[in-house]
């Protein structure tokens, strides 16, 4: 009988290793004929070529889904799913669309100035990358990883239940502080950046009351009051500030708890939270589009902003919703816009960079006193863009106003490496993603690893940057965490 064990389970390993080598090798090759056909599918028509990409981004998400499932995961945690769903389809699959039928929607987009639906014949080269990106992405999630991730140290700590949440009321003023702190003129540098990484480690706390609210037990009084502080604080700061998409992450990181700690999403509830994007994205989104357009990045008093506000948007006849709620899209789905824009003008018109923009990234690794001369790195990637033409004279005032031009993965991979440096170092950031979510979410407990793992989730840009703010980020979030939570 022992005989028979040692062999099933020698049978169900070789399984397993078959099925993860079909996983990681279909999807590669299919990676690679379509780099080896670039000049067949790059000649396709516009429309052929993005509905194709969105239909193969797709079918890939399904699958990420059905077999996280299959292994016993929750799929709305496995970047097999969640990331191709949120990522790879909304801000890639939607955005090649957007490129393709927004000239129809032109006359509303005032931001438009430089015009981006002059992209369309950039549409099929932008599809072929963004297929080979998602492939490779998808492809390098079914790597194994078990043996990094167990070399983490978990986040499973004995936690004192009665004073965490005190603690953490005492801590999240002093992290909307750090937060304001760092967008004034005196912090500067590495000063900043830390201020912000502390602000931040709020929505932290946010999620780790989330948790134990939903999962009920001790101290849920103090929880209710730690939780709704932060919420009061970031939201009503970030909105009179003019960011308009603080709600609605506030509603994500409440179902995504949810669903975290129900360990699957009703057929309910994703009914529930696609009706609140819809009125989320008609009535709130373009109203607080109006605001930041008449708060001029702080220049304009509130009280006047707001009276502005309700002004402008009673008399329109309903067309800043209308141009608000494109704002939006057009703002979930830029990362197709900035694929198309960087494959137009490399390498024809600029050289390839051969890893120059990860140098400049993962210099920030090192702090200024270290390396005085070092390349701000905000600065170094708003260049980028504007080579690209990505600056509008909307973007342009924003990023005077501290506002950040961004550039996504699949982007940054191309104008380094060109087409094959997309599936390579997609392939190498869908192992991250893969060590990442085996270490927070499968090794360490998760009312502790789940708040930093969502938020990490959610403000990700391009690989190289996401590798460094998540370096800095844990290092201050989880020494906060365990000072706030460990039993004496």
């Amino acid at each position: 009988m022992e005989l028979d064990v040692r062999v099933d389970t020698r049978v169900s390993v070789r399984r397993r290793g078959t099925a993860d080598v079909f996983r990681i090798g279909l999807p590669v090759a299919l990676a690679v004929i379509l780099l080896w056909l670039s000049d067949v599918i790059t000649d396709l028509p516009p429309a052929l070529a993005a509905w194709a990409t969105l239909i193969g981004i797709l079918w890939l998400t399904a699958l990420g889904f059905t077999r996280s499932r299959a292994a016993g995961e929750n799929p709305w945690l496995s970047p097999s799913f969640i990331h191709m769903l949120y990522v790879v389809a909304l801000q890639y699959g939607l955005g090649i669309l957007f490129l393709l039928y927004g000239e129809f929607l032109a006359d509303y987009m005032n931001w438009d100035t430089r015009g981006i639906f002059e992209l369309q014949e950039s549409i099929p080269r932008a599809s072929w990358l963004i297929m080979i990106g998602a492939l490779g992405t998808y492809a390098g999630m079914y790597v194994p990883v078990g043996a990094i991730a167990r070399r983490l140290p978990a986040l499973a700590w004995p936690e004192n239940q009665r004073t965490f949440p005190l603690r953490a009321l005492l801590i999240a003023p002093l992290t909307i502080a750090a937060y304001l702190y760092s967008f004034t003129g005196g912090a500067l540098g590495e000063i900043q950046q830390t201020a912000y990484i502390i602000g931040t480690f709020g929505l932290v706390l946010m999620m780790c009351g989330f948790m134990r609210l939903l999962r009920g037990g001790a101290h849920l009084a103090a929880w209710r009051l730690v939780t709704g502080a932060v919420i009061v604080m970031f939201v009503g700061t970030l909105l009179f500030g003019g960011s308009r998409g603080v709600l609605m992450y506030v509603v994500m990181y409440y179902v995504w708890a949810l669903i975290a700690v129900k360990g699957k999403a009703s057929r309910g509830l994703i009914v529930v939270a696609l009706l609140g994007i819809m009125v989320f994205s008609v009535v709130v989104f373009p109203l607080l589009s109006v605001y930041k357009f008449h708060r001029k990045g702080g220049l304009v008093p509130i009280g006047e902003a707001v009276q502005r506000t309700i002004e402008d948007y009673d008399s329109a006849a309903g067309e800043p919703r209308f141009a608000g709620s494109i704002e939006m899209l057009r703002a979930t789905t830029y990362p197709a816009t900035y694929v198309a824009s960087y494959e137009r003008i490399m390498p024809d018109v600029y050289p390839y960079l051969f890893g120059e923009s990860p140098r400049v990234v993962l210099s920030g690794l090192v702090p200024r006193l270290v390396n005085p001369d070092k390349a701000n790195v905000l600065d170094y990637v708003r260049g980028l863009a504007y080579r690209a033409g990505l600056f509008t004279e909307q973007t342009y005032f924003e990023a005077e106003q501290l506002g950040a031009i961004m550039i996504d993965y699949i982007s940054e991979f191309y104008i380094n490496f060109g087409p094959w440096g997309v599936l390579l170092f997609s392939l190498v950031q869908g192992i991250y993603l893969r060590i990442r979510y085996e270490w927070l979410i499968i090794r360490s407990r998760l009312d502790l690893g789940f708040p930093v793992y969502a938020v990490s989730f959610l403000t990700a840009s391009a690989f190289w940057q996401m590798f460094v703010l998540d370096i800095k980020n844990w290092a201050i979030w989880i020494a906060l965490l365990w000072l706030c939570s460990r039993r004496n």
